[in-house]
């Protein structure tokens, strides 16, 4: 919706999942990321909603690492989407042995020079040992990957059987997705390729022999989503404080507007 082009959401007849049509090339998807509107990859904290989405940023940061240490306390953690870095240098301070990827070089550049870290690109999933990472995270990431079931099983393979894997994506069952319609900024097409009802994400890691073993919300993404689909609407920041709310007191009934999965192999 940022980009002012048009796109569907349509629905598997067979089982249901959403996806976003068309999809652009993965030679030109790249252009839909470079914009500081993409908050993911920049730094600027120009208007409100980027001054909001880095304050939030630094207070939920130490709440992922905790997140992560419940299931495993220590070893070798594979940022997947890895973005600016933030996450991935705190879970570095925090005594993981971290490695990210991220596609973009400019950005991963940038992760490097601000923070000294490990960061690489994508392609090098493929150049990992197998049994050699024990926690995988994609914090916003899996809605975006081309190559789904060809990269899962990938990472299953460097995954080590006690691993973990957290995984969160935006709910497209979410109260506020239903209150906004198309309007809804957890659409975000055509960057997200894919749109996960908690089911969809079950039935997906099924197949690779992996369960989802817990389910958290991301607890400040109705406010901040709600503000993304008020700005489409012309509508001021109030209404989306007030309707992220209202979406976030809903979340025992419809889940919250992203939510976190842990997985573990079974």
């Amino acid at each position: 919706m940022i980009t002012q082009e048009e796109f569907s959401i349509d629905k598997c007849s067979s089982c249901g999942f959403l996806f976003t049509n068309p999809v652009p090339q993965e030679e030109v998807i790249g252009r839909y990321y470079e914009s500081e509107v993409y908050v993911s990859h920049s730094n600027t904290k120009k208007g409100f909603k980027n001054f909001v989405y880095h304050l939030v940023r630094n207070f939920t940061l130490q709440r992922k690492v905790v997140l992560v240490k419940r299931y495993s306390p220590k070893g070798v953690l594979l940022d997947i989407g890895s973005g600016a870095g933030y996450f991935l240098n705190k879970a570095k301070q925090e005594g993981f042995e971290t490695i990210g990827l991220e596609p973009s070089e400019e950005v991963r550049k940038g992760a490097i020079d601000e923070f000294n870290l490990d960061i690489r690109s994508l392609d090098n999933l493929y150049k990992l040992e197998n049994n050699s990472v024990d926690v995988i995270s994609m914090w916003h990431v899996l809605e975006h990957v081309y190559h789904l079931n060809k990269d899962l099983e990938q990472m299953m393979k460097v995954l080590k059987k006690d691993g973990t894997m957290i995984v969160a994506v935006p709910n497209p069952d979410s109260w506020d997705a239903h209150y906004y319609g198309e309007l809804w900024g957890g659409w975000d097409v055509p960057r997200h390729l894919y749109h996960f009802r908690a089911k969809d994400v079950e039935m997906l890691f099924s197949k690779f022999n992996a369960e989802v073993v817990e389910i958290k919300p991301m607890q400040f993404d109705p406010v901040y989503v709600s503000m993304l689909s008020e700005q489409y609407r012309g509508k001021s920041v109030f209404h989306a404080i007030w309707f992220g709310m209202i979406s976030y007191f809903n979340k025992n009934k419809y889940g919250c507007t992203s939510q976190i999965y842990v997985i573990k192999k079974k």
